[in-house]
């Protein structure tokens, strides 16, 4: 994650009229005018603020190309994160949560996208002038920018001590869905963040408290050799089978791999794709490439666990 030098490196980007060329003696006399700030520029109404004189220093060089801008918002934020003077820390978060409403408004929807990065610049902003506690939820959607980086940016924050229970519980079974086995975090991190949603050593149906199985479960897992003993896992072959043979990289050949999970072993269970998150650190000897007969059957002792936990998160969702 960036630190406060992140914010020097805005870029953003908007059309501008530069008037007629200058004379020598006119470029010599604006010179003397610009100082170190950047251009300038306010979201709200797409207007130059400040700098139309480094513009026109500018023009020669760029032969159209745009030219480096800052939002006025994050340029006056600098001196909250360089300087910090007494009530400039808060002052700053003030006007971040302004910026977050706006963007937030029917005003932004033509912009919004567009200006994604300013956004996640924002974000950053916030997390550099807040003390390590978890993120909101609203700046965690700014900081990803994406919903399909979501999940990435969850693991981040994470590390940095900038998630907690509540945040994961609205937020990691969903990312997780639309992130095929945590791709674009380490399974370390993932066991983490499963490890704080579950409470330390519990476990979680669909994101939820729930008892966990209390023997041992076949489950089967669809991937390479090399990921075999990764977190995701099913309890339906099938779903393994559909995994292992579309969902590889290519050139990337998988198979179908099973193991008997202790019941310590298991995180949580997501009920969508009968999907169980496991840690078998340690215990990679339990992982076997499956028969292509048993990989079509579902044993009695899982197929009654998974019916269990599927209740339990349909009761849940009513």
């Amino acid at each position: 994650m960036q630190g406060p030098a992140g914010l020097d490196h805005t870029v953003e980007h908007t059309t501008v009229d530069v008037p007629i060329p200058l004379t020598v003696g006119e470029y010599q006399l604006v010179q003397r005018w610009v100082d170190d700030d950047p251009v300038t520029y306010s979201y709200e109404d797409d207007r130059i603020e400040d700098g139309r004189h480094r513009l026109w220093l500018t023009r020669p060089y760029t032969q159209g190309s745009p030219v480096p801008m800052v939002s006025s918002n994050l340029h006056q934020l600098r001196s909250c994160l360089v300087n910090d003077p007494p009530g400039m820390r808060e002052s700053g978060i003030e006007r971040l949560e302004e910026a977050e409403r706006w963007w937030s408004s029917e005003a932004a929807d033509q912009h919004r996208r567009e200006n994604m990065r300013h956004r996640r610049m924002l974000a950053m902003a916030y997390l550099a002038l807040t003390d390590p506690t978890p993120i909101p939820r609203r700046w965690l959607k700014e900081y990803a920018g994406d919903e399909r980086a979501t999940l990435a940016a969850l693991g981040e924050l994470h590390q940095a001590g900038r998630t907690d229970r509540t945040l994961l519980q609205d937020e990691l079974c969903w990312a997780w869905r639309y992130c095929p086995d945590g791709r674009g975090i380490g399974r370390d991190v993932a066991i983490s963040m499963f490890r704080t949603l579950a409470d330390g050593d519990g476990f979680t149906v669909a994101g939820q408290p729930a008892h966990r199985p209390e023997r041992p479960l076949q489950l089967w897992r669809g991937a390479t050799a090399i990921n075999r003993t990764g977190v995701s896992w099913t309890s339906n072959p099938e779903i393994a089978q559909h995994f292992a043979h579309t969902r590889q990289s290519p050139g990337q050949v998988g198979h179908v791999w099973t193991a008997h999970i202790p019941p310590g072993r298991m995180l949580a269970y997501l009920p969508d794709e009968h999907e169980f998150i496991v840690d078998l650190a340690g215990m990679e000897s339990l992982v076997h490439e499956a028969p292509a007969a048993q990989s079509r059957k579902i044993s009695w002792s899982t197929r009654r666990a998974v019916k269990r936990l599927t209740r339990v998160a349909a009761k849940r969702r009513r």
